[in-house]
């Protein structure tokens, strides 16, 4: 089901990796397993596990994670597999749910013990009258993105759109709105660890975090709601309030918090990665006949 293909990492700052193999599905060359193996550093001072393994697991179908990973198995590259991969280091899960029909501006989404706030890059650039991107907490640890997918989408190259273009679309032939709500753990970076073995167990898609009710935007003038639609409310805040007012915020805002079903959401969160960890960690069991 996959073919493979052997290059030479692009060297990046911190880039251990002498080699790397990418496995994608003859059906579809946009899903890819990528392996990362070797030791091309000199005088390194931390050390680095010298396999490592990334992939986007919704590009697969549970029977195809686990083909891979009973090849691998097979292999005999990896001694003592199953315990081997129960102690492998999770350094990065991304979680993410789509809001159907939702314009992302009318997505609030606040972290309250969080001060990092912002938008798009380029925001500025693209002098957009509505944000696409927001984001809380700093990206290169632990964060939270929010951003529309359409937008997303057609931002890419035509040889890339060619394949990932598919989106929802209404009786006018018009793009609909689908927000993406993403939770990405960087376990490393933010002063923790996670072993595959306890995927299940990583952070959840909504702790700490409340949504608010886009009525809020009631509350502003017309030039401060014209604002917040462009940067995204929590972005106008930040910028607008002082720090004590910022800081104190939730309870300004508290009276507009929706409801968010926490246990249900850990339901899904759990059984998901429950069944990632099982195709990685036990590929043969329940092998079809």
């Amino acid at each position: 089901q996959f073919k493979c293909s052997k290059t030479k990492p692009k060297r990046q700052k911190g880039q251990f990796y002498r080699d790397v193999l990418t496995f994608s599905l003859k059906t579809d060359k946009t899903a890819q397993i990528r392996m990362f193996f070797g030791d091309n550093a000199k005088n390194r001072k931390t050390k680095h596990n010298k396999l490592r393994i990334e992939f986007i697991p919704a590009r697969f179908t549970p029977e195809q994670i686990k083909v891979f990973f009973r090849l691998i198995k097979r292999s005999k590259c990896i001694n003592n597999y199953e315990k081997c991969m129960e102690k492998a280091n999770v350094t990065r899960c991304d979680v993410a749910i789509d809001l159907l029909c939702i314009p992302t501006p009318l997505v609030i989404v606040d972290k309250p013990k969080v001060k990092h706030f912002s938008n798009h890059k380029d925001h500025a650039l693209k002098n957009m009258r509505f944000v696409q991107t927001m984001y809380i907490c700093q990206q290169k640890k632990s964060h939270i993105i929010v951003y529309s997918k359409p937008e997303k989408l057609l931002e890419m190259s035509s040889k890339k759109a060619k394949d990932r273009l598919p989106m929802l679309i209404n009786k006018d032939g018009n793009p609909l709105a689908v927000t993406r709500f993403e939770n990405v753990y960087r376990t490393q970076q933010s002063g923790g660890a996670l072993l595959l073995q306890n995927l299940h167990k990583m952070s959840l898609l909504f702790k700490s975090v409340e949504i608010y009710r886009p009525d809020i935007l009631g509350n502003l003038d017309e030039a401060e709601r014209k604002l917040a639609l462009r940067d995204g409310l929590m972005v106008y805040f930040k910028k607008k309030l002082d720090k004590a007012a910022f800081k104190a915020r939730i309870d300004m805002l508290q009276r507009h918090a929706m409801f968010i079903n926490r246990k249900a959401f850990k339901s899904m969160q759990d059984e998901v990665l429950q069944i990632l960890q099982d195709c990685i960690i036990l590929p043969s069991k329940a092998e079809p006949r």
